[in-house]
Formats: structure tokens, C-alpha cells, sequence
């Protein structure tokens, strides 16, 4: 899965330490061609999925004020 991203045009790609993800770091330009070479790669090896087009959070930490907890 990550050779399929690389040689599609992706920066870089890694696999999850934590569960069964894969992500991929890609340019716009190169989306839809990631993309279809992750479906056609876990089809071709037999790996179920889905894959997800996310775009980064570029604001920062935000940091927001909660309410008290409601008292008995």
C-alpha cells in the first residue's frame, strides 16, 4: 500500500502502529491517482477498506472554556 501511494506521487506514507490504517501525505494534484492506486492495490491483495480524502487542520490548537459540572 505505501509503494502504491509513492509511486503514485505521494510526499511520504506510513502504516498505523495503532490499528489497520494507512495514510499518505499527497498534492492535490495526485489525489485521484492515490486514490485509485490504494483501491486497485488492496483489491488486487485481497485487504478490505475504505479510503478517505481528509485535508489537514492548519489552524492550531484551539482551546475553549467548559462548563462547570453540574453539582447533586
Amino acid at each position: 500500500m505505501k509503494d502504491a501511494a509513492l509511486t503514485t506521487g505521494a510526499l511520504g506514507a506510513a502504516l498505523s502502529g495503532a490499528g489497520p490504517s494507512v495514510i499518505a501525505l499527497v498534492p492535490p494534484v495526485r489525489v485521484t491517482a492515490v486514490i485509485k492506486a490504494f483501491t486497485e492495490t488492496a483489491s488486487r491483495i485481497g485487504v478490505t477498506g475504505v479510503t478517505r480524502q481528509l485535508s489537514p487542520i492548519t489552524t492550531g490548537v484551539e482551546l475553549r472554556e467548559l462548563a462547570a459540572p453540574a453539582t447533586r
